[in-house]
């Protein structure tokens, strides 16, 4: 978007907001060559962007509130200079002008460079803006110790633990990734953060409970959360890479399932045979030829986005599905899979350190054997005929299945 900028304009751009539905809005000046007015929902700063060789950069000149726009206008100009000179825009941004808002910018595009998964992007969007969003203006420089530890000790005690160390965490990969630009760069400020320890948790469900689980799931009235109940519970998946299961990640001739993006990103990518007892619910599912979008487990909105991997409120009295990855690892264990093939079923890193390990690669149908074994020690938990009931019966009424996803 081109338009002239003045005091006034500037003013009711930052008043607006960006459009409904994206993030940001550019607005390019048509008076001053390369100056620019970045607008988001939390913050506006001038920035600088011409192309390099080719290739578009852009600088912050910093924030909308604190600069003029007079200022903003000298500072373009001299950037222009610097660059038609030869000089280039790397030696332009100053550590004291890049704000947490461009560092996690920077911090973002390195990691899609690297083949990270859109979610971790937008994760990373979201949870800033809830935590930190008076820090998003703010020089990344600026940001000290004690303020990093007075944050994560506000998070503790608003949000929990996890939460806190999660931000953290993110504070200094950003600051490190912003610092790789600068040879004059601060320490990290997360040094000061006192960590919260956050026990692993370890919850398989029992096994003298599994029985009571099946009945519970049987009892959902939605069909397509009792799918993927089962299938969570089957598979080992994680709970993200269960809800987002499309038709296409399915070989059902081959017998397998790809995930492409899971934890980790594309260079985790990885395909797993399933279960006789999985293909078959996976295939009742595909024979209902709901107006599904192209998703397994589709959610509210049935061609724009898949279920929800989170507990409805009538499964609050079940475990979360992470739990259920739990009991698929032990009952690996009970079914006496090798630790091998238990890494290759729930997409862990295989070992590095020893020799053999790095030499073995076991066959699709090895692997197979291996899940049948665990889906069928699970199932003799399963009392009556209750797996065949819910994944089946009720569904072949399409329009009753379509009719349920008002509550996935």
């Amino acid at each position: 978007m081109k338009k002239r900028l003045t005091t006034a304009s500037v003013r009711s751009i930052i008043r607006q907001g960006p459009p409904e539905g994206t993030r940001q809005l550019l607005v390019q000046d048509s008076d001053t060559r390369g100056l620019g007015l970045r607008v988001s929902k939390t913050a506006a700063s001038y920035v600088f962007q011409r192309s390099v060789r080719g290739r578009s950069k852009r600088v912050t000149i910093g924030d909308a509130q604190s600069w003029t726009l007079d200022d903003a206008r000298k500072e373009a100009r001299r950037l222009t200079v610097q660059v038609d000179s030869g000089e280039g825009l790397d030696a332009a941004q100053r550590p004291e002008t890049v704000t947490l808002a461009d560092a996690i910018e920077m911090h973002i595009k390195q990691l899609r460079a690297k083949g990270g998964s859109e979610r971790t992007a937008s994760d990373t969007y979201e949870e800033f803006d809830r935590h930190c969003r008076d820090w998003l203006q703010r020089p990344i420089v600026e940001i000290k110790a004690s303020d990093c530890s007075q944050r994560h000790e506000k998070i503790t005690k608003n949000s929990g633990p996890a939460v806190a160390n999660r931000i953290m965490r993110g504070v200094r990969a950003i600051h490190n990734t912003a610092g790789r630009r600068f040879d004059d760069w601060p320490r990290n400020p997360t040094r000061a953060v006192a960590w919260n320890r956050i026990p692993r948790r370890r919850e398989p469900i029992p096994w003298d409970k599994l029985p009571a689980w099946f009945e519970a799931v049987h009892a959902l009235s939605n069909p397509i959360r009792r799918d993927y109940q089962l299938v969570v519970l089957f598979t080992g998946l994680r709970r993200n890479d269960a809800a987002t299961i499309r038709w296409e990640h399915i070989d059902f001739e081959a017998g397998t399932l790809h995930r492409p993006t899971p934890k980790g990103g594309e260079d985790r990518a990885f395909t797993v045979p399933l279960a006789s007892e999985v293909l078959r619910i996976l295939r009742a599912r595909h024979d209902l030829g709901a107006n599904d979008g192209g998703w397994t487990f589709p959610g509210r909105r049935l061609a724009r986005q898949p279920v929800k991997p989170i507990r409805h409120p009538a499964e609050k009295h079940l475990p979360s599905p992470h739990r259920l990855r739990d009991t698929f690892a032990s009952a690996c264990l009970e079914a006496r899979i090798g630790s091998f093939e238990t890494k290759l079923l729930l997409n862990h890193a295989l070992p590095s350190a020893d020799v053999t390990d790095g030499y073995m690669r076991p066959s699709v149908e090895h692997v197979r054997d291996c899940v049948e074994s665990v889906v069928s020690f699970l199932t003799k938990h399963c009392p009556t005929d209750t797996i065949a009931s819910d994944s089946v019966s009720g569904r072949t009424d399409v329009g009753d299945c379509v009719q349920s996803q008002s509550v996935a």
